[in-house]
């Protein structure tokens, strides 16, 4: 299984998971791991679904925190609230 690091701080592969996630292959078969280092991420992470077989592995569960200040009303870019389905992390 493929492992690429992510951590804030530059000492992984990538800085940021949605850089790990974009950079993982279209319809890879056998699964690729994240691990997610230590940290605060302030991201809005989307996986694709032609992208199924990731998986997000964090170094700590109480000190690998994803965080992302999207809410139902907060404006897409017709204007309009994205609503609680656009909002996920």
């Amino acid at each position: 299984m493929p492992k690429w690091t992510v951590a804030a701080d530059g000492s992984g592969e990538f800085r940021t998971i949605q850089a790990a996630v974009d950079a993982v292959r279209v319809h890879q078969e056998e699964p690729h791991l994240l691990f997610i280092k230590k940290g605060v991420y302030r991201e809005r992470v989307t996986i694709p679904d032609n992208k199924p077989n990731i998986r997000l592995v964090g170094e700590s569960p109480e000190e690998t925190i994803l965080v992302s200040g999207a809410y139902a009303r907060t404006a897409g870019p017709d204007g309009k609230a994205i609503g609680t389905f656009a909002t996920p992390t």
